[in-house]
């Protein structure tokens, strides 16, 4: 799966790769947060890195996020429920409005609703999946769907 993201990553104009992590750097940033990243996001870290795709035609933006910004871009969303963060890490964002983010107390990926007040997002979102299985979606539909 990752070779087949790295060449559709390098392939297409609408993506930029923007930076690939080392094990230690993950490890730093889980240790700084004291929150350990699912097994599969870390590899996807290594492997493919974070990236950007805009969608020239409509001017939407996806984003995974570079670990030095998830912290900040999730206490910017956050802002009104302090204890949110590190509950809950956004670690993509996309300006269709959905934010996309882990859990503390869960190895999978959630969709959260930019309608839904932030501070039911720790119980409440619109969809879940496993984080190999989100990957699978952007891969498959080359960031059409993003959830």
């Amino acid at each position: 799966m990752y070779d087949l993201f790295n060449s559709m990553i390098d392939s297409m104009a609408e993506c930029t790769r923007k930076k690939r992590y080392t094990a230690d750097e993950i490890a730093s940033f889980e240790s700084r947060l004291g929150y350990e990243l699912p097994e599969t996001y870390r590899e996807f870290l290594v492997k493919v890195g974070t990236f950007k795709h805009t969608d020239k035609e409509f001017g939407s933006v996806f984003e995974l996020l570079n670990l030095e910004l998830i912290e900040e871009w999730t206490e910017s969303i956050c802002k009104a429920s302090g204890t949110l963060v590190p509950e809950l890490l956004l670690v993509a964002s996309s300006t269709s409005g959905e934010h996309f983010g882990l859990k503390a107390t869960s190895k999978l990926l959630y969709v959260f609703d930019p309608e839904c007040p932030v501070e039911l997002w720790a119980s409440e979102h619109l969809k879940e999946y496993g984080f190999k299985d989100w990957l699978a979606i952007l891969l498959n539909t080359k960031f059409e769907e993003v959830w």
